[in-house]
């Protein structure tokens, strides 16, 4: 088995920077606009320009990491070679960077949409009950078992249907740009 490890530092910077960032939209919108959004539609799209945003600057990073790592052993740090391997890398390679903000983008996007599905609400914490009085005047309070929802929450089935059918596209595309990458991986 040969293993390049400037590939492997690279991809390693990479990944922790797009783990790190990813929750960083998420963890904005709940600072702004308080903890129930991060359960709201409107936690997708921030989540999904977060990583987004995550994946072309961890991307750019690892490229460097990458160019950094080939320099050591060497007597003295070659400038030239430094840029020519960041470069072959995808360093500041336009198709590199919106590939990357493009499969980020679906990720954190699917992410944050399956963790909405997955996560009970706040809304789903509060429910609505009747109150009624027996005979003595004593209150009872009897649950409804329907949850408070929050705007932008899902609450009938075609809405929720249309989630379901979204992730599905959602894992073809992400499919097809994992394996478009591997042949273009393997073109070089």
């Amino acid at each position: 088995m040969n293993v390049d490890g400037a590939e492997v530092v690279g991809a390693a910077v990479a990944g922790g920077i797009a783990g790190l960032t990813l929750g960083a939209g998420t963890a904005a919108l709940a600072y702004f606009c308080g903890t129930a959004a991060t359960t709201s539609l409107m936690a997708v799209p921030v989540a999904a320009v977060a990583g987004g945003f995550g994946n072309a600057v961890g991307g750019q990073a690892g490229a460097l990491a990458e160019a950094g790592t080939r320099q050591i052993g060497g007597s003295e740090f070659d400038t030239n070679q430094f840029y020519s391997d960041a470069f072959s890398a995808g360093f500041l390679d336009t198709d590199t960077v919106m590939w990357d903000f493009g499969s980020g983008a679906i990720l954190g996007a699917a992410g944050q949409t399956f963790s909405n599905l997955s996560t009970p609400s706040i809304g789903a914490k509060y429910r609505y009950y009747s109150q009624t009085s027996d005979i003595e005047g004593n209150v009872i309070r009897n649950p409804l078992y329907m949850p408070a929802s929050l705007p932008g929450e899902p609450r009938n089935p075609v809405i929720s249907g249309s989630f379901a059918g979204f992730m599905n596209e959602t894992a073809d595309w992400t499919q097809e740009i994992v394996s478009q990458g591997a042949d273009r991986y393997r073109q070089k």
